[in-house]
């Protein structure tokens, strides 16, 4: 067995949807993921005293297989009904880091 073979059985270890993961909606295909969400902060709009109040971001760090067709920085993507910002994307020896943020009031 390669050194390949045995990362891409770790993957498989690591995204066991019955230990660690999830199944999840993105754009509109149905994948599995361990999924790290953030608690919500309030939007400074990096402005400082100039904020508006009421507005919140949300993080949430997604961990997946290899996509097909994966989605650029800053594009905009659906994520379990909800539209999102891919902040950072990053392949991490076969697990993708999809970074997402929302705003919200």
């Amino acid at each position: 067995m390669s050194l390949k073979d045995d990362l891409q059985e770790d993957i498989g270890i690591f995204l066991d949807l019955d230990e660690f993961g999830e199944t999840i909606t993105l754009d509109g295909n149905t994948v599995e993921a361990i999924v790290q969400e953030t608690p919500r902060e309030e939007f400074d709009g990096g402005k400082g005293d100039d904020k508006p109040q009421g507005v919140f971001n949300r993080m949430v760090i997604l961990y997946l297989r290899p996509l097909p067709d994966l989605p650029a920085e800053g594009r905009r993507i659906e994520y379990n009904g909800g539209r999102w910002t891919v902040r950072k994307v990053s392949d991490q020896r076969g697990v993708i880091m999809l970074q997402l943020e929302a705003v919200d009031s």
